[in-house]
């Protein structure tokens, strides 16, 4: 059974959850971490996780090619790719 501490948490959580749920109160998004645990959390193999993630890990240099030739102002298509950079830099960050 799960005994609630002074700070709402579980005090019996592993440490991965604990340490899941403190990343995302820091950072405001959810990282690496948090997806890995929803994984075990609904039955998903570790190594299923992992190659899951990993397409969402790498930086895709047709992402950049795309909107490079997309007809978005120029304006709008740096704000996009940088969007996107900065997603994948949060999905990285542990």
């Amino acid at each position: 059974m799960c005994k609630v501490n002074a700070n709402r948490t579980c005090s019996s959580l592993p440490n991965r959850r604990q340490k899941s749920r403190e990343a995302y109160k820091k950072k405001g998004h959810a990282g690496k971490t948090d997806f890995l645990e929803l994984a075990n959390r609904i039955g998903i193999s570790a190594n299923r996780a992992d190659k899951l993630l990993s397409v969402f890990l790498e930086k895709q240099p047709v992402v950049e090619i795309l909107v490079k030739h997309s007809f978005l102002p120029e304006a709008n298509k740096r704000g996009y790719y940088l969007m996107y950079q900065t997603r994948l830099n949060a999905l990285l960050e542990k």
